[in-house]
């Protein structure tokens, strides 16, 4: 790990953020439940009995567990992060009966409903508690529930409930429909990125949309419409696009087709910039470049072959309509 993610900017380097990692896994292994730890992304995920996934953040843990300097990586500090875990496995694990009875009614869940995007990596290992779609290579979209204090997936067990209690707009189509729509209309309205125009590396034209909301990249959903909002228009080849973390989504717009040189500046330059900000976090999501238009997403690889030239794996619309010469 040469740099620090831009989470644990705090820490004095690299080794000292290991030492809090090894503490955090030391804790979680305790609780003998699977785990995993995203470094990168400031985020440990627990596998509950119930088969349910419990995601915990780890940068106030950090904060609190570097500020006690040369006794954080002794028992001192241990006995914090396994404290700072029980507190939160015990809300976890003992949710509100009240919640979740009035969750499964879809009359009171279906305003919640909201697309988020996950990691392919994810979408496998979690396959059977998820409703979930595939974007592209790099990414898939899941039904998820927005409530105050946490993103919910909606597993099968609770599209079953909706199901049995069923009215109109209770089939998987519809739902699916719904909760795109809500995640653009919130997009498109109070939740709306932040859009800013800027160069990467001071010579690439891209189109920024930033935020809090772990639904910003969910904007790919509808990037027409998001961009919109920010006064500017997708032209008719779409944009190329990396969403290297929730937060962040990096948009350049293909107004002309681009000739193999100025192509392989702009792929080289996004493909950096989207490995920098996916390494920082937090909450990654992934390096990949991915071409958008009118509604659909399309990896694209890029890479030089023995002679510096330009080797694109994309589509053959993409190689036609995009590159020329």
């Amino acid at each position: 790990m040469p740099d620090l993610p831009q989470w644990a900017h705090f820490m004095t380097g690299p080794e000292r953020l290991r030492a809090f990692e090894d503490g955090v896994r030391r804790a979680l292994a305790a609780r003998e439940v699977e785990f995993q730890v995203d470094l990168p992304g400031g985020l440990a995920s627990l596998r509950a009995p119930d088969g349910r996934r419990v995601e915990l953040g780890l940068g106030s843990l950090a904060r609190h567990w570097h500020g006690l300097e040369g006794a954080a990586e002794g028992g001192e500090g241990d006995a914090m992060i396994d404290a700072h875990f029980s507190a939160l496995w015990t809300r976890a694990m003992h949710p509100d009966p009240a919640l979740e009875a009035r969750l499964d009614q879809l009359e009171f869940a279906g305003p919640l409903l909201r697309v988020w995007l996950i990691t392919e990596r994810r979408a496998v290992t979690e396959a059977e508690g998820l409703v979930q779609r595939r974007l592209a290579k790099g990414l898939h979209a899941i039904l998820v529930l927005d409530l105050p204090t946490s993103v919910r997936p909606v597993d099968p067990a609770r599209l079953s409930a909706w199901g049995r209690g069923s009215g109109p707009g209770a089939s998987l189509p519809e739902l699916w429909a719904r909760a795109q729509a809500q995640t653009l209309a919130a997009l498109t309205g109070e939740e709306r990125p932040t859009a800013q125009r800027l160069r990467l590396f001071g010579q690439l034209a891209c189109l920024a949309l930033t935020g809090d909301s772990l639904f910003v990249t969910s904007a790919l959903l509808g990037l027409d419409a998001v961009i919109d909002s920010s006064s500017t228009a997708l032209p008719e080849l779409g944009a190329l696009v990396v969403a290297p973390t929730h937060h962040t989504l990096l948009v350049h717009t293909l107004d002309a087709p681009l000739n193999e040189a100025t192509m392989a500046t702009l792929l080289s330059g996004f493909q950096k910039a989207a490995a920098s900000l996916y390494e920082q976090g937090p909450a990654s999501l992934s390096p990949e470049l991915y071409w958008w238009r009118g509604g659909a997403l399309e990896h694209v690889r890029a890479g030089r072959d023995g002679f510096g030239r330009l080797v694109l794996g994309a589509s053959e619309a993409f190689l036609e309509e995009v590159v020329s010469g």
